[in-house]
Formats: C-alpha cells, structure tokens, sequence
C-alpha cells in the first residue's frame, strides 16, 4: 500500500533542527523528508521507516517546516500562488496528495487537520486515519476520519463522540532503531525526567519538586536531570528553576534519558484516565530502569518489580530512586527485562503489524453504529 504520513512538528524543534542543519535547504524534498522522518520528535510518529521495511511505499510530510514544504512547491508547482499566508500550509498539503495518491492517509495532528480540511481534499484516499496520544480540542470535527487510534481509552470514546466512522485504542510501540541509535550515550546522571510543569496540576508540581529537592540534600548526593517544557510566565520553584534544562525533542531526548540510571515517567493528563503513560514505552524501550507511578493499566504492559518499578507518593518514589541507585545489579536486571518486553510484544514493528491488520478489519454497516453507540453512552 502507499502511504502518507502527515503531521506537524513543534515550531522550536524546527528552528533547532535547521539551524544545526543549514545544508537541508539546498538538497531535494525527497532526502529533506528522508532526513525529518530519521529525526522525529515523537515516537509515536516513527512509522515511515518499519512501514517502508514491510514493502509498502511511505511519503512523509511535515506541514508546517516552512523549509521542506517550500522546496516541494518549488520543484512540483513553482507557479503554485496560496489564497493567502494562513491558508498556506492546508494548500500545499492539499496539492501534494493529490499528487502522491496515498491510499491511507496517516495525520498525526487530527486537532490541525480537522473535518473542514478533509472535506477540501481533491480525490480522497481509501483510508483516513488519525493518530492522538493528547487531549484534543472538544470542538474538534473528525467526521471523514475513517478510523482515530489513540493509546488512551477517553480519547478513544471523544473521538468516536466527534463524528470519526471508528476509533480504536492503540498503543504505537517504540523503535529498535531509536535505541540502536543512542545505545552509545553515556550515564551522566542519576535520575532524569521529561515532561511538561502546568502550574495548575498539584499532583505533578509536588512530584516534579520532590525530585528537584531530593537533588539538594547533604547526606546523599543525586543528580537530577529535569528537561521540562514551561510555560511562558510560569514561576517554578527554586530547586526545580535549578535542575531544569529544558525541553527536548527527537533524538536528543532519548539520548537524554539513556543517559540516566533511572528515568521516572510524566505521568498523564487526569483527563486520560488509567493508561499507560507513553513515557514507559521509551525509557522501556531504551533499556533504562523505570520508575512509574502505580496504575492498574501499566500492569497490564509490563510485570511490576519484574520489568518496571512503581511508587505510590513522592516519599516513596524518593525512597525507591535512593534504594534502586544502591542496588546496580537488580536494577540492570529489571531494565533488561523491561526493555526486552517492550521491544518484543510492544515494538514498532509488532504494532505496524497490528496497524496494518486494522485497516483490513474495520467494522462496517452494524458492527461500527455499535460500536460508537456503546461510546456515546459511556462516561
């Protein structure tokens, strides 16, 4: 099959990813798309590559690299003139899948590429499927969304509730290659977490400061690497405002994370409900001991004690991090087996399999108006 992958990166990963790469706006949009799908900032954004493994033809297109995106018009319709700038970026898309004649279109910004940008496609792929592992907009539209897969259960039902013919959960699986790429990366900390601070969620603030201020006290020594994404005008704490480096993306945040002895997990929006935090897949999958909060989804992925840690409270997970940090045998054995759990029966692979087997069983006729009744009733 043919594939199209589209999708948005965050704008300051863009700005960092040229800047450190200025040769890419001279070379063609083939090896530029190429070069972005080798550096995505999400792995749940890595299909390109094991896609392409299972023979099927995959074009990438990130729509809002100003870089790429220019250099496609330029080569395939250098008289292309948009209706105006901020219909720029859904023009081009437009003109490059009627182009590229995908039969499954793959957007992984459903909340950007919504129902009214569906309905303006010239020649519509046979599939359309959205991928969301984050809380969208209740105004967004997903009618002419043939199938939304998201990892967390209430995104799943909020997708069939805004008008998607099917929606499915599923987690995306993480790539060998991503940990094959960072394998190298020394330990250079004890303790490191990514993740985002919001002011407004207590529950988090508390856990993100306990870790900073656990890194100051005389009697044990611990370093912690926070690499957090603030908002503008947010005041963090003094021992947080210390610790942190700053959000990172793609590659340079696995690196970063294989490069502790113990990752703990950002655990996810309240609004998700009980689901597997998608950092579990990466540190998992990067072979780094996890620490987690404990939920009864997460021991339904993976054995606890057995491939990864939880804790109950911040005490605790202090306690577990100081009691892991003395024990380097079992905690190499934990991280071991975690990571091969993970890169067996939770790999990218095994789920693009699994992807791939969905789109040859989506319900139809009765089967699917049953399906979204059932969601339309649950809380």
């Amino acid at each position: 099959m043919r594939f199209c992958l589209l999708t948005t990166y965050p704008e300051a990963y863009l700005d960092d990813y040229h800047a450190t790469r200025p040769h890419l706006k001279d070379i063609a949009f083939k090896e530029q798309s190429a070069e972005l799908a080798k550096n995505v900032p999400d792995a749940g954004q890595m299909w390109a590559p094991t896609l392409t493994d299972g023979q099927h033809k995959v074009q990438v297109i990130v729509a809002n690299d100003v870089v790429s995106q220019n250099t496609w018009v330029a080569e395939r319709i250098p008289d292309f003139k948009p209706k105006s700038a901020g219909t720029w970026m859904h023009e081009v898309v437009v003109e490059q899948l009627r182009k590229f004649k995908p039969d499954v279109l793959c957007v992984f910004d459903p909340e950007g590429f919504d129902a009214g940008f569906l309905r303006g496609l010239v020649g519509r792929p046979a599939w359309i499927v959205g991928y969301s592992a984050g809380v969208w907009s209740g105004q967004t539209q997903l009618r002419g969304y043939d199938l939304m897969l998201s990892p967390h259960e209430a995104l799943v039902r909020q997708a069939w509730r805004s008008g998607a013919r099917n929606a499915r959960q599923f987690h995306a699986g993480f790539p060998r290659s991503v940990a094959e790429a960072v394998f190298q990366s020394p330990v250079t900390a004890d303790v490191a977490y990514c993740g985002s601070w919001q002011p407004d969620d207590a529950k988090r603030a508390r856990l993100i400061t306990a870790l900073a201020e656990a890194s100051l006290r005389k009697d044990k020594q611990l370093k912690i690497a926070l690499y957090l994404d603030v908002p503008p005008g947010a005041v963090l704490p003094p021992a947080v405002s210390q610790a942190n480096q700053g959000p990172l993306q793609g590659l340079k945040r696995y690196q970063a994370i294989h490069s502790t002895a113990i990752a703990v997990v950002e655990e996810p929006d309240e609004a998700l409900g009980d689901t597997v935090p998608e950092g579990v897949f990466e540190s998992t999958g990067l072979g780094v001991f996890t620490l987690a909060e404990d939920r009864a989804s997460l021991g339904r992925a993976f054995k606890q004690g057995v491939e990864v840690e939880t804790y109950q409270g911040t005490d605790d997970l202090v306690a577990k991090i100081d009691a892991r940090l003395a024990d380097e045998p079992g905690r190499t054995a934990i991280a071991r087996a975690g990571q091969e759990r993970c890169l067996t029966e939770h790999s990218m692979e095994s789920r693009m399999n699994a992807f791939v087997s969905l789109l040859h069983g989506n319900p139809r006729g009765l089967a699917r108006t049953a399906c979204r009744l059932w969601h339309r009733l649950c809380p």
